[in-house]
């Protein structure tokens, strides 16, 4: 139940070295992706431009298109399957189609009509009951599979990104300008939920877990959860991110906005970056259909892991505060065994490379080497693999550098 995603491209506010494992699949298009979905390890679909719909029946390895009654220019937003045979697409100029065959027909039905002609997205409870939510604030719903949509009006003149609902009365709608809405009785009422953010913030995805736990994320750099059925909402992590999808309430992935993925093993307190083959665009979709087997998209790339995306160290932003100058702190604790932190500080945009030397100095471990946002970081480093001695840390910024000895005992 993904969204209309913003072309907008960011600098990373954080990196992590990792020694996970995400491979790309080969799709056989070069059309922007924008939604996935998987019912099972071996059976999935992708939809995005140019009216594509690519289907996969063996986990990823061949992907081929499925015919649809569309006009090859339509911008194809969200895909919900409820089975290997029966599910529906929306997106541009109205677009709503169903299948109850896997995909072998794609029957375009009447969908909405609403103004600018997009569905975002959508929500469907079972085969009936659904959601589709659009522009200018307006979800419609049908309770026989599309043949008829009622008009809801959730208060909201802005457009609305994306529609979850867990149960035929409950559900929550996000947009534009830090926008959230709950609904209990279907959705002929909603109330605003207050996230306590700026009103430029753009909400892009929601993931619920059950009727109390839920995330949501999008061009803001931060994830917020709730544990309460929404009365209250947390700023869990500050990562960028725009697609979000958990397995259970300890294990979350996101895709940002700045062409990286994350992973949360404690419920979304801590994201860590994974290393993944492409950089530099934008995550769209991301799906996992257990702790380990799960498919994201970037851009018109599609990617794949089956081990959670693997181990990960970690750089995460301590403080969005911007220093006067470079600092290198020293590690702690020191001695250490085998995890020991890392906190540096940069006043300006940087290329930042943090490097482990031995005591000869040799290289032992790249931490990490991108560019990062003015302010203060930490860096988890593990040394289980090493034996004990002295190790040296170097921070290289530019021409400069800066270096501190730590201490591994064990």
């Amino acid at each position: 139940m993904k969204k209309l995603i913003y072309f907008i491209f960011t600098i990373s506010l954080f990196h992590q070295f990792t020694f996970g494992q995400w491979v790309q699949q080969e799709g056989g298009t070069t059309v922007t992706l924008y939604n996935l979905e998987f019912v099972n390890v071996d059976t999935g679909w992708i939809t995005g431009t140019a009216s594509k719909i690519l289907k996969t029946t063996n986990g990823g390895i061949n992907w081929i298109t499925q015919d649809s009654p569309l006009p090859p220019n339509r911008e194809l937003n969200d895909i919900q399957m409820f089975d290997e045979n029966t599910g529906y697409i929306v997106g541009w100029s109205n677009t709503f189609l169903k299948t109850t065959n896997g995909g072998i027909n794609w029957n375009q039905l009447t969908g909405p009509s609403v103004n600018y002609g997009s569905l975002n997205a959508m929500s469907f409870v079972n085969e009936n009951t659904g959601w589709v939510c659009a522009f200018l604030g307006i979800i419609w719903r049908t309770t026989n599979g599309g043949l008829n949509w009622d008009s809801l009006n959730t208060g909201n003149s802005g457009p609305l990104r994306d529609i979850e609902f867990i149960n035929a009365q409950t559900g929550w709608v996000v947009g534009d300008v830090g926008y959230m809405r709950k609904t209990t009785n279907g959705g002929l009422n909603w109330y605003f939920q207050f996230f306590g953010t700026f009103s430029d913030y753009y909400y892009n995805s929601l993931f619920f877990l059950n009727s109390n736990t839920g995330w949501v994320v999008g061009f803001n750099d931060k994830v917020f959860r709730t544990t309460n059925a929404g009365t209250k909402w947390d700023t869990v992590s500050n990562t960028p991110g725009i697609c979000i999808n958990f397995v259970n309430s300890m294990t979350g992935w996101t895709g940002g906005d700045n062409g990286d993925i994350y992973k949360t093993t404690n419920g979304g307190l801590n994201f860590y970056q994974q290393t993944i083959p492409v950089m530099g665009g934008f995550f769209t979709d991301i799906n996992f259909v257990n702790d380990t087997v799960g498919w994201a998209i970037d851009v018109f790339v599609i990617l794949k892991t089956t081990n959670g995306g693997g181990e990960f160290v970690g750089i995460n932003p301590l403080s969005n505060e911007i220093p006067e100058n470079c600092i290198l702190h020293q590690n702690y604790p020191n001695p250490f065994n085998p995890n020991t932190t890392i906190e540096f500080e940069i006043p300006k945009v940087e290329n930042v490379k943090l490097i482990v030397y031995d005591i000869l100095g040799k290289e032992i471990e790249t931490i990490m080497d991108r560019k990062l946002k003015a302010g203060k970081y930490t860096a988890i480093f593990n040394g289980d693999k090493l034996s004990s001695g002295i190790y040296f840390y170097t921070l290289i910024i530019n021409n400069m550098k800066l270096t501190k000895k730590m201490n591994l005992i064990k």
